[in-house]
């Protein structure tokens, strides 16, 4: 029991200082017309033992799983900026051919952190990897704004 109540203990620590990715746009289950210019902004946040070391985006239309190569691929990487804060910004003009629906954006972040090497929580202990997703859903529409009203 107590091994048990110091493994849960250990992993709410990582989990709550592990580097976090905030998606400030576009707006969560925002609407979206064919020629309007969307707010791509992120930041990576350098706080935990979990440690991003790089990012990339993409956008998937979510009824066909689609990946929509015009979507700018916001890459951003540790070695980029030694601040605990980095933002990552770009304007994005919806293209008129893209069809109507719901569509996720996507950062994937590639992450390390400490894992024991005997698979046991005790030493010795080396750097691990995984891929961290963070999503933002929003709608575009196939006619232009001015189509709607």
């Amino acid at each position: 029991m107590f091994k048990c109540t110091i493994f849960l203990l250990t992993t709410l620590l990582a989990m709550v200082f592990a580097d976090q990715i905030k998606i400030y746009g576009p707006p969560a289950n925002a609407l979206y017309f064919a020629k309007d210019i969307m707010d791509v902004r992120y930041k990576v946040r350098s706080i935990g033992m979990t440690k991003i070391t790089k990012t990339t985006t993409y956008l998937t239309h979510i009824p066909t799983n689609n990946t929509i190569e015009s979507f700018p691929a916001l890459n951003w990487s540790i070695s980029m900026d030694d601040a605990p804060y980095k933002s990552v910004h770009a304007h994005w003009e919806i293209p008129s051919n893209l069809t109507h629906g719901n569509y996720s954006m996507t950062v994937s972040a590639k992450a390390s952190y400490l894992c024991s090497k005997n698979d046991d929580g005790k030493a010795p202990f080396e750097h691990c990897s995984s891929t961290l997703k963070k999503h933002r859903v929003f709608y575009i529409s196939s006619g232009t704004q001015t189509d709607e009203h």
